[in-house]
């Protein structure tokens, strides 16, 4: 998780405890449905990069297999944590990070309107 979403998840929260103190039910609600469709569209956006990271593991596997590689290089890939590089991030579709982008804002915009 990167520091760009840590920071919309702690604002967020900040905006939910502020709504709760001041008890506006429905802008509550509101705040935390829109909280909660931030970290879904971000867990998406997740799972389709490292769905690409995944599949260039594995074909890079298949192929050192194919070459006779090294049984301890290919553990070592194997084993190896996977990373998600700026090619995977490429992968996810434009619609989910609009969505989150809109999501985002609008958490923004909540938080303001709880400050004042």
């Amino acid at each position: 998780m990167g520091l760009g979403a840590i920071i919309n998840y702690s604002l967020g929260i900040i905006a939910l405890i502020l709504y709760y103190q001041t008890e506006r039910n429905v802008l509550f609600w509101l705040c935390l449905v829109v909280l909660f469709a931030v970290f879904w569209t971000h867990g998406i956006m997740h799972n389709f990069a490292m769905d690409i990271a995944k599949v260039k593991r594995d074909l890079l596997l298949r192929n050192l297999e194919r070459e006779q590689g090294g049984e301890a290089e290919i553990n070592r890939l194997k084993s190896a944590p996977l990373k998600i590089s700026k090619q995977d991030l490429n992968a996810v579709p434009n619609h989910l990070t609009i969505a989150n982008m809109c999501w985002t804002i609008l958490l923004y915009v909540l938080l303001v309107v709880a400050l004042f």
